[in-house]
């Protein structure tokens, strides 16, 4: 549990979160809807540091249900509609081998 953290969203109806392996880096980011009858948008607002980047980082992103990719930063607009897709599954840039002792000892 000490590798999960949960991300700013402007939105009520939506919750994300992130998730690493501290062995290999590998970061994954979820986004799901609250409201299975309809369409919610915000803008998600990514804890770089907990990601173990910079605020002014951008980079590529991939939804592993749609397949779409993105290029993303601190502040990105998500759309999830449930009659798509009830989640976003980003598959984020893995964290960095310098970061992860410093953020498993994160509170």
């Amino acid at each position: 549990m000490r590798t999960i953290h949960f991300h700013h969203v402007d939105n009520d109806a939506l919750l994300a979160y992130s998730k690493f392996d501290p062995a290999t880096g590998d970061c994954v980011l979820v986004v799901v809807t609250l409201n299975a009858f309809g369409p919610e948008e915000a803008t998600l607002w990514l804890d770089m540091a907990a990601l173990g980047m910079e605020d002014y980082d951008r980079f590529w992103v991939r939804d592993e249900i749609t397949g779409e990719e993105y290029q993303w930063g601190q502040a990105n607009y998500i759309r999830i509609d449930p009659a798509r897709a009830v989640a976003h599954i980003i598959n984020m840039p893995a964290v960095p081998y310098e970061s992860r002792n410093t953020l498993l000892r994160r509170r």
